[in-house]
Formats: C-alpha cells, structure tokens, sequence
C-alpha cells in the first residue's frame, strides 16, 4: 500500500467559530461509519497541519512551546478504496505514510509526544506544556470535526505521565471519528468566587470563519496601543468559555469535568475598569475581585514578558482538585478556543506557561494553580 497523498487545506466551509462551538458533536460512545479522506485530511490538518514559516520555523494549526512540535500523529483508517491502514501523517508533506496494514473499520487518530523535543529547552515543566499542546489538539480535532458533521470521541492514557520513560508505546490520546450512540454527561466542579458583579452581554461582530481562523492563528506578542471594547472582550471570554453548548462550556474535558477558573486582570478596556476580575460562565458575568491596574504586578511574577504589561488585558486560567496532568490538558483545550476566538475578529493573543506560580497565585489572590496567562489585544 502506498504513500496516501492529501488534498490540501482549504477554507470552504463558511461556519463561523461562535456558531460551531454552539453545536459541537462530541459523544460518550461511537460506532463506525466511513469518513471521507478528504474530511480526515482536514481533522488531521487542524491538529497537526503545517499553515506557513516564519524565519527559520515552519508554523503549525496549533501552539507548541518554543516551536519544538513534540506531537507526532499516527491514523488508523479505513475506506472500500483503500482497505484497513496504519499511517503516519507527515504535516509539512501533506501526506500519509504507509506503517502496516489494519485488521478492523475503524477511524482513530493517535497522538504519541517524544518529550524530550521540550524538555531539552524547558526541563520537567516542559511536560506540562506537552500536554497543554495535546490539550490544543484535540480541541481543533473537535472544531473541525463538528463543522464537517463528524461525531468525535477521546481517551487519554496520561495517568502515568510522571515516569520516567516518557516515550512509552501508548499514545497520551486516542481520537475516535464515526457516528454517535451514546452522548456524555458532564459536570462543572470549579469554584467559585463572590464579589460585585456585572453583567456581560454578547453582540455580533463581524468575523472569519472557524476555518479561516485556524489557518490565520499565529501567537501574537506585539499589541497596538488602543483600547479593547468590552464588546471584543466579551466575544473572547463567552465563546471561548461561556455556557454555550448545551449550556456547558464550548469544549469537552478531561474526565468530562470542568475544573479550570477564568480570571481577567483588565488595565485599558472601554467600558470596564481596571481591575482583577472572575468570569462567572455561569451567569456570563464579571465579579470584581480587586480595584487597579495589577498588569506590572503580573509582568513582574511572569518573568517580565512585555506584552503582559502592553496588552489591555489578560486571561489567566487556574485550576485544582484534579491531578495536574488533567488540569494542563484542559488549558490547552480552552487556550485554543482563546486563540481561534481572538483571531475571528481579528484580535491577538499568545499563550505563556512560563512564570513564577505562587506569585502569579498571589496577584490574583487565589489558592488555585495559575496555568496560562494570555495577553489579548489588538494587532
């Protein structure tokens, strides 16, 4: 069997992020049912596809920490053309590359991690953020998926992340595309925090659509010096966090719990003033935790990266009562639809994993553990 050659990547479908993260077809269980090469082609691009260079790096459809790309995908599929086939995908080619031949229907995406890429640059937290990067993935595979009315389901293997032979033969994930039959119940088990409250409410802005913003995404970290309207806020905060799907959170988690906070620490938005803020997804509010501009005080706990201080505002996601290695995939889960959400209307952002946790923690004023910060602003 030979090399599989994909079509490449094009933007046909018009859905807009804010309208497929509404609809996202995610299940508990799935039973198999042909998927086209050419829809697999486009899973497989949002997880993994090659969408331009920069200088002396080829960018991908997600974030990976210092562009060292740990992922490697491998595919199990089958189709009346082709028969059953273990694959390879080759990104920067395009292409898939025969392994061995399959014995069952089946359509699966494994995600394996050689996490030494990072780990090299970043030490043990460079194992967080692989599995922040398997967090993005499979967050994409979901948005992709929905949009071609693919049912999607995920396993993940990553109880026993902490030993020492990280590149074991088990894939820290296992993507599962065919037709649903059982749909998942899930549960919000973050906590919550009490204070002045105010009222969000969404408009509609002018935006790309979901596969326009996949190949557009970049990680942003120069920011004009104009404000951000609260409008522009909200559209990130809600669609990428709020209660709009099924009157859950627009992405399915680890263990099918929520357990991460958002948190804003707002300096120069239009109608908002500065302060240090929780996002009730809830109630699609904003609780006033402490008065003042606190975007030095995060500089300072964040290794002083400048675009936490220039950017009108930061996201900072935190989390507990789980073990870590679920908190850092569900991060990277809603750091994706941070992206995809600034992206659509044309906004700026980049995910950092890097800074000084308790003091972070201390800034915001809160026990939980700091994960991403992630400065929004405009381009």
């Amino acid at each position: 069997m030979d090399t599989i050659n994909l079509p490449l990547f094009e933007p046909s479908l018009e859905h807009s992020f804010s309208g497929v993260v509404k609809s996202l077809r995610f299940c508990k269980a799935l039973k198999f049912k042909e998927i086209t090469l050419s829809s697999i082609s486009k899973v497989l691009y949002a997880i993994q596809g090659c969408t331009g260079t920069s200088h002396w790096t080829t960018l991908r459809a997600i974030p990976s920490a210092g562009a060292t790309y740990p992922l490697k995908i491998y595919v199990s599929l089958y189709s009346r053309d082709t028969g059953s086939g273990f694959y390879e995908y080759k990104s920067s080619r395009g292409k898939l590359v025969f392994i061995k031949l399959g014995k069952e229907k089946q359509t699966k995406i494994f995600i394996h991690a050689i996490f030494s890429r990072t780990t090299r640059y970043y030490g043990s937290r460079g194992e967080r953020y692989v599995l922040m990067e398997v967090g993005h993935a499979l967050q994409n595979s979901l948005l992709e998926s929905s949009v071609l009315n693919i049912d999607m389901s995920y396993e993940l293997n990553i109880e026993e992340i902490n030993r020492e032979l990280k590149e074991g033969s088990k894939p820290l994930a296992v993507i599962e595309l065919g037709e649903c039959v059982e749909k998942p119940a899930f549960e919000h088990r973050n906590r919550k925090y009490e204070g002045i409250s105010i009222g969000l409410r969404h408009v509609k802005l002018p935006e790309l659509s979901l596969e326009k913003a996949i190949l557009k995404r970049r990680s942003v970290r120069k920011y004009s010096s104009r404000k951000l309207s609260l409008e522009e806020l909200t559209y990130v905060i809600y669609y990428s966090f709020g209660r709009v799907w099924n009157d859950h959170r627009p992405y399915a988690p680890p263990l099918n719990v929520y357990y991460l906070n958002m948190f804003l620490v707002a300096g120069e938005v239009d109608g908002l003033d500065s302060g240090i803020y929780f996002y009730n997804d809830e109630k699609n509010e904003l609780v006033l935790l402490k008065k003042g501009d606190f975007r030095k005080k995060l500089y300072d706990a964040a290794l002083r990266q400048e675009w936490i201080l220039k950017a009108p505002v930061n996201i900072l996601l935190a989390g507990g009562g789980v073990d870590k290695q679920y908190l850092d995939v569900e991060t990277g889960m809603i750091g994706q639809n941070i992206y995809l959400a600034a992206t659509s209307i044309g906004l700026g952002t980049v995910a950092i994993g890097a800074f000084y946790d308790e003091e972070v923690a201390d800034v915001i004023g809160v026990d939980e553990q700091p994960l991403y910060i992630m400065p929004i602003g405009r381009l």
